[in-house]
């Protein structure tokens, strides 16, 4: 009898743990990371939004493999967005000229806001792969046209995202 009442107190005691576990992880202050990982996704979404067009796709066939910097300033606001000198020219030329969807500038000021981020750098890796090639290879002064920006050295402090790889099947790689 005593063995079936520890039994039956044991597998009420299991349940509510069960039950209270995972309410707990639900409000344990993840609702801000989750909030700032959906504003990241939004940017993110943005960039990908503006390359991943027919227009680009008709004029290149050569995969672009980038860096886009964001500056965020002592106040925690975005003082500017580039591209890495490894950035091609028709890359660069069809992003800047697309239509912005979001407010890249707004989203990026409260994802730092969130993350407390001030006088650091957020590095986005961005590869536009218009089809898979085995042989592609980057030079040296490829790898180190990534990390410069107007032809300077990237300096300070730097958080790198994960990348975004715009794949794309065209008519050169069905």
């Amino acid at each position: 009898m005593r063995i079936q009442v520890f039994l039956e107190k044991g597998l009420m005691l299991g349940i509510c743990l069960l039950l209270f576990i995972p309410a707990k992880a639900q409000h344990s202050g993840n609702e801000e990371s989750s909030y700032a990982d959906s504003l990241m996704g939004s940017f993110r979404n943005s960039i990908y939004s503006r390359i991943y067009n027919p227009a680009f796709w008709s004029k290149s066939t050569k995969p672009a493999f980038t860096m886009i910097k964001i500056s965020i300033d002592i106040n925690g606001k975005v003082s500017n967005i580039k591209f890495s000198d490894s950035a091609d020219t028709l890359f660069l030329k069809t992003f800047l000229s697309m239509p912005k969807h979001y407010n890249d500038i707004a989203i990026l000021e409260k994802y730092a806001a969130i993350k407390s981020y001030k006088n650091v750098s957020i590095l986005v890796p961005v590869s536009y792969e218009p089809g898979y090639n085995p042989n592609h290879n980057y030079s040296y002064s490829n790898l180190q046209s990534l990390m410069k920006f107007d032809k300077k050295d990237l300096v300070g402090e730097v958080i790198i995202t994960p990348p975004i790889i715009i794949g794309v099947l065209n008519e050169h790689n069905m």
